[in-house]
């Protein structure tokens, strides 16, 4: 479980209906990172994490937490129909420690991947689409 030799295809990232396809949807949305990070310090009313996470819009912020609660990561309401609150569940927690891991590992590369991306600029930055490799544009 969990191990695959390198260099096979794991077409199962791509795939919503496989565990690890579900969950990096989830992952890569817009907001679902910033909404289970904004929960992770405690209880939070709706209006709360709705001004926690700017440029969410209403419709948007309860579809997300709905998907959120869906997948088991959010609890909530939790208490009487006038103070909506919302909270992870020990999965939420777990998948908070995941996006640590994944922060850390992203930051701690950081410079790695602006080199490389720097690397990849230069060399494509002049070319034209069908191009040549090796030639540039120059008029």
């Amino acid at each position: 479980m969990g191990q695959h030799r390198r260099g096979t295809l794991r077409t199962e990232t791509t795939d919503e209906s496989s565990p690890i396809g579900h969950v990096l949807g989830t992952l890569s949305t817009r907001w679902g990172v910033a909404i289970v990070e904004a929960i992770d310090h405690g209880n939070t009313r709706f209006n709360e994490l709705r001004r926690s996470v700017p440029g969410i819009s209403h419709k948007v912020l309860i579809d997300a937490l709905r998907s959120l609660q869906r997948d088991g990561f959010v609890l909530g309401p939790l208490s009487d129909p006038t103070r909506v609150e919302y909270r992870l569940s020990p999965l939420g927690h777990d998948l908070v420690d995941l996006i640590d891991r994944l922060r850390d590992w992203s930051e701690g590369h950081w410079h790695e991947i602006s080199r490389a991306n720097a690397a990849y600029d230069r060399g494509h930055a002049t070319r034209r689409p069908g191009a040549r490799p090796g030639l540039s544009i120059v008029d």
